[in-house]
């Protein structure tokens, strides 16, 4: 946690012990989602004074996160695994991806607009909250680990390799 712009960072604890977490979300200045290994999800309200473990109902881990709101959030992680929660995440439900391969990365927009980043160059799209998802053509076989898209059109992804990717 840091409160000067990342000069000086305090470490906090999350409670649980042996998880590493791999992706986190945060809304606001006080709201944060993290997710690891096994399923782990945890939740902070406060800043991440405290933390609080929330079900997913997965063994797989889970390497991203992203909430189009406060209550809108998905994870994704190993094997396709793909989770979805509209309440905050007091309650998460699994969602079929469509795919097998490691997902790394997620960023949702708005409620309806996603993308998922995986292995193997793997890019998949949304337009209804994940009800569907198509694959679109990244032209790379590298894996990517991280998307952000600035608006529905401008996005960016990076994997393993150097790669570097931007799609207007």
């Amino acid at each position: 946690h840091t409160t000067d712009g990342g000069a000086t960072w305090v470490e906090q604890t999350s409670g649980t012990t042996g998880d590493s977490f791999y992706g986190i979300e945060v809304s606001g200045w006080s709201n944060a989602w993290v997710v690891g290994d096994l399923g782990a999800l945890l939740y902070t309200s406060n800043a991440g004074q405290s933390w609080t473990q929330q079900s997913t109902n997965t063994i797989h881990t889970l390497l991203g996160i992203s909430f189009a709101d406060r209550d809108n959030g998905w994870a994704v992680g190993d094997a396709g695994e793909l989770i979805h929660t509209g309440n905050g995440g007091a309650l998460w439900t699994r969602m079929p991806s469509g795919v097998s391969n490691v997902l790394f990365g997620v960023h949702f927009n708005d409620v309806a607009n996603g993308w998922i980043v995986g292995e193997n160059g793997l890019i998949l799209r949304t337009t209804d909250g994940g009800a569907v998802w198509l694959q679109q053509s990244s032209g790379t076989s590298s894996a990517l680990f991280n998307i952000h898209f600035l608006d529905r059109s401008t996005g960016y992804c990076t994997g393993a390799n150097g790669a570097i990717l931007k799609t207007t």
